[in-house]
């Protein structure tokens, strides 16, 4: 979070200035991490627990959602939008996993 809201000087010093507006990327992938290591061992619980079904439905969609999302959204937006639909997939994955771990324990 500190780099994110205090870095982009930092970021322009290391990569130049040509690549001041890839710090918002920058910013969209390290929030897509910080959910990764959040919610990211829920998927081994679901392989644990044999949810092949619904981890393979849960890939489709992601693939979906990331396909669609990057042919509509890139000529538009740019690396801003393929790393947001990035993060979104990969978000789908950890949130709905959570979900699903969260209601198969009660």
């Amino acid at each position: 979070m500190i780099a994110d809201s205090l870095g982009k000087p930092l970021f322009v010093w290391i990569t130049g200035a040509q690549y001041e507006r890839a710090f918002y990327i920058f910013v969209v992938f390290s929030i897509g991490i910080w959910l990764s290591l959040m919610f990211s061992p829920l998927v081994s619980i679901l392989i644990g627990r044999k949810a092949f079904k619904f981890l393979f439905m849960l890939a489709v969609g992601a693939l979906s959602l990331n396909f669609t999302g990057n042919y509509l959204l890139i000529p538009i937006w740019g690396g801003f939008a393929a790393a947001a639909v990035t993060i979104l997939s990969h978000g789908l994955i950890n949130i709905a996993s959570s979900i699903r771990v969260c209601l198969s324990d009660r």
